[in-house]
C-alpha cells in the first residue's frame, strides 16, 4: 500500500510540475518576421524606363505588395530614387537613369528608415551585330514543310564581356506573321523562326515585304538559359518590361540562378542585360497550302 501511495504521489507531483510549466500567455510573432521579401529588376541600356517589382510572400495568402519603401539605384555617379506607381511597382519616372554597358549598379531598399535589401549587378559589356546589316532585306520562306535550317540566313555578333548567353528575336507588326526568339551560348545562330498568325487549316499563298527590328540580347550570369522549346508561353516578349506592366501578371517572366544573384535580404533577382538592334526588311514567300 505504501509503495502504491508513493507512486500516486510522484505522478501527482509530475502532473503539477507539467501544468506549472505550461503558460496561457499568447505567443507573439512580429509580422515583419513572417514571409520573404522578393525583388525583381532588370537594367538595360536600351530601356526608356526601368521598373522594379517589390513584394513579400506570405504563407497561405496572396503576396503583399510593398508600397512604402524607398528604392535607390546607384551607378556611374548616378543616384536615382524610384517612385512607387501602384501595386508594388517602382519606376524611374524621370527617365534619368543611364545604364552604361560594362557598368556596375546597385539597388538599396529601405523601409522605416532601415535597409532591408541590397543588390548589385554588372552590365554585360558592349557588342554589336555584324550580320545582317542595317536596312538589309532578308529572304525567308513560310510553309507547312519545316525549313532546312542550313538554308536560313545567319545572325552574327561580336562578344559581350560577362555575358552568360545571348537571345535573338525579331519584332514586327503584321497581321500574317510574328517573330520568335532563340537563345545560344555562341556568337551566331540561324535567323529566328517566323510564326504564322493563321491556322493550320488555312490556305495562304502570297509574298509580303514587312519592316522589322532584329534584337540580340546579352544576358548576365544570373539568368538561367531556357531554350525556346522549353517555354510554354507562346506570346512571350523579350523586351523585358512589357509583361511587368500588366497588373494581372503577378510574376516575373524569367528564371534565375540563385547562386549567381548578388542580392541580400530578398528572393528574386537584380539583373542586367545589354542589347544591340538594327532595322531590316523581311521578304517572306508564304506557301501555306495542304500537303
Amino acid at each position: 500500500m505504501l509503495i502504491l501511495f508513493k507512486k500516486n504521489l510522484l505522478f501527482l507531483l509530475f502532473l503539477l510540475l507539467s501544468l506549472a510549466a505550461c503558460s496561457l500567455d499568447p505567443i507573439v510573432i512580429e509580422p515583419d518576421t513572417i514571409g520573404d521579401y522578393y525583388l525583381f529588376c532588370t537594367l538595360a541600356p536600351t530601356f526608356k524606363e526601368h521598373q522594379l517589382i517589390l513584394g513579400k510572400s506570405l504563407p497561405e495568402v496572396m503576396p503583399e505588395m510593398i508600397t512604402d519603401a524607398r528604392v535607390i539605384l546607384k551607378g556611374n555617379d548616378q543616384l536615382i530614387s524610384m517612385t512607387h506607381t501602384g501595386n508594388g511597382r517602382y519606376f524611374d519616372t524621370s527617365g534619368e537613369l543611364v545604364v552604361e554597358p560594362g557598368g556596375k549598379f546597385t539597388v538599396q531598399v529601405l523601409r522605416d528608415g532601415k535597409q532591408i535589401i541590397y543588390g548589385e549587378t554588372l552590365v554585360p559589356g558592349p557588342f554589336s551585330i555584324t550580320s545582317p546589316c542595317e536596312g538589309d532585306t532578308i529572304q525567308l520562306g513560310l510553309s507547312r514543310i519545316p525549313a532546312d535550317t542550313s538554308s536560313l540566313p545567319l545572325v552574327q555578333w561580336t562578344s559581350s564581356e560577362r555575358a552568360k548567353y545571348y537571345t535573338v528575336t525579331v519584332i514586327m507588326e503584321n497581321d500574317d506573321v510574328w517573330g520568335s526568339f532563340h537563345s545560344t551560348y555562341r556568337n551566331h545562330m540561324y535567323f529566328p523562326d517566323i510564326i504564322p498568325h493563321f491556322s493550320y487549316r488555312d490556305t495562304v499563298k502570297k509574298e509580303i515585304l514587312i519592316p522589322a527590328t532584329l534584337y540580340v540580347f546579352a544576358r548576365d550570369s544570373s539568368f538561367v538559359f531556357l531554350p525556346y522549346n522549353l517555354r510554354n508561353n507562346s506570346d512571350y516578349h523579350f523586351l523585358d518590361f512589357t509583361k511587368e506592366k500588366d497588373d494581372r501578371m503577378e510574376f516575373y517572366p524569367f528564371s534565375f540562378d540563385t547562386t549567381r544573384v548578388k542580392m541580400k535580404g530578398a528572393l528574386g533577382a537584380f539583373s542586367s542585360i545589354n542589347a544591340d538592334s538594327l532595322f531590316i526588311y523581311l521578304k517572306i514567300n508564304i506557301n501555306w497550302v495542304p500537303n
